[in-house]
């Protein structure tokens, strides 16, 4: 049974491969950390092999890593880091599927309490979304949160809006404060 340390989720092939891809150039050196992709649409059946001699860290969009998990060829006893990149896409498109994921690694959890590896999670996601929140709130605890968007950031701390209605001669004054002089 194969017991990754590091398990990156990605929603489509292409984006797995990216990784995989830049995960071997950054560790082109390193020969001790092994990396493994698997997506295949069901026909993941040729990864078996490479899967079962083991790596640290895997790639794989969540419906082939559930099959794998639920064929018992993967174990989370040593998950120790999960990454959900694209997680906006992701929990829209694969809700039941990460549903299920989670529940292994909570049960997981719950029957090694003694546990003292890190458990680190990492959501990246271009939006933060109803869906996002949810996986955050009901799995994760305090991940570690990468949101690109400026906007879409704010929106998940919480920034207060405050809408102001002015004529737009007077859009500086109200955005700056009425200590600003104009600029001639």
């Amino acid at each position: 049974m194969f017991q990754p340390q590091f398990l990156v989720l990605a929603p489509t092939w292409g984006t797995v491969a990216f990784i995989y891809n830049q995960c071997k150039d950054i560790l082109a050196r390193n020969r001790n950390i092994r990396t493994q992709m698997i997506f295949a649409a069901g026909a993941e059946e040729n990864k078996i092999l490479p899967i079962v001699n083991g790596c640290e860290i895997l790639i794989a969009t969540p419906p082939c890593f559930l099959r794998m998990l639920r064929k018992s060829y993967i174990t989370l006893d040593r998950l120790c880091h999960t990454v959900f990149h694209d997680a906006d896409i992701m929990v829209e498109d694969f809700t039941s599927e990460i549903k299920e994921i989670m529940r292994h690694y909570a049960r997981l959890l719950k029957s090694q309490p003694s546990r003292s590896a890190p458990r680190q999670a990492v959501v990246m996601a271009s939006s933060w979304s109803v869906g996002v929140a949810s996986l955050v709130k009901a799995y994760l605890g305090n991940p570690v949160l990468i949101i690109p968007d400026m906007i879409e950031a704010a929106i998940y701390r919480g920034v207060k809006e405050i809408v102001t209605i002015c004529s737009e001669s007077q859009r500086d004054v109200e955005l700056l404060g009425k200590h600003i002089l104009p600029y001639r």
